[in-house]
């Protein structure tokens, strides 16, 4: 299939799931720039892995999140042409090899505490912007987008402050912040003369969490390591399932589960359940 063509068959598929017409022609632009370059490279080559455009847009001198981006948006192009594990392209084929996928990852409760000593520590604005998404569901595009007037008209109920973020595909739904959270949103917001809370983009705020995890003894994790961890932490509660999905904004009950997990101590006190135990 000719470049071009696969290109405005996927833009059409973005369409369709209400993505905005600035991410088409971003997507659009993007694809086709790296592609079109990398074709120049491979001019004699028949086969093409996805691991070679790994490395390809690893050795670019951009920033870490435009890499991550650019590098998602390229695998999103592939999987979608992906029918029978690769895709033909002016004669040159992409191989999509299938991969173990590795289980997101979560915080433990002492992780948890570790993370709440520590930030303690650091300045307002970091301790408001990580406790704000540790004690929500919210995405940090989410987090970096609220905003001080939605603070004055937040609603208190039992004990939690409820207000409204416009989350993917533009969908609208609340979030509750304890009262405690809110204050501190609220002390905080008063330092500057921003019209957000966290007065910095989602960006520059994973930057400064990447730093903050150094700093904790804790093995790699990102803002959205949050969102796993506050969802698991419901579900350990024994809140239902379709809560979660409407808290966490997710459209289809599938999305929810795969962001519930369980540590081993869990698994295997399931596993203590067997009947035909008692039999050994």
């Amino acid at each position: 299939m000719i470049l071009e063509k696969a290109l405005r068959l996927y833009i059409n598929f973005l369409w369709k799931k209400w993505s905005s017409e600035k991410t088409q022609k971003k997507y659009y632009n993007q694809i086709r720039k790296i592609f079109e370059f990398n074709w120049k490279l491979w001019e004699n080559r028949k086969e093409i892995t996805i691991k070679e455009i790994d490395k390809y847009m690893k050795k670019q001198k951009r920033t870490h999140n435009t890499k991550c981006t650019e590098i998602s948006q390229i695998k999103g192009f592939i999987k979608y042409w992906n029918i029978n594990n690769r895709i033909e392209l002016d004669s040159r084929r992409i191989f999509l090899p299938k991969r173990e996928r590795k289980e997101a990852r979560f915080f433990e409760k002492n992780e948890v505490q570790k993370i709440m000593k520590k930030i303690q520590e650091e300045n307002i604005r970091l301790k408001t912007g990580i406790m704000l998404i540790l004690s929500t569901w919210t995405r940090i595009s989410e987090a970096c987008s609220l905003t001080k007037k939605q603070l004055e008209t937040a609603i208190e109920i039992n004990d939690n402050f409820q207000l409204s973020v416009i989350g993917k595909w533009r969908k609208k739904r609340s979030i509750f912040l304890p009262k405690k959270i809110f204050e501190l949103c609220q002390k905080s917001s008063k330092l500057h003369e921003e019209k957000t809370i966290l007065w910095r983009d989602s960006q520059k705020f994973s930057r400064e969490i990447r730093k903050f995890r150094n700093k904790v003894n804790i093995k790699k994790f990102s803002a959205h390591t949050f969102r796993h961890s506050f969802i698991t932490n419901l579900a350990q509660n024994w809140v239902e399932l379709y809560k979660i999905q409407k808290l966490a904004g997710h459209s289809n009950i599938n999305t929810t589960a795969t962001y519930l997990h369980a540590c081993d101590q869990e698994l295997a006190n399931a596993a203590n359940h067997l009947e035909y135990k008692t039999f050994f």
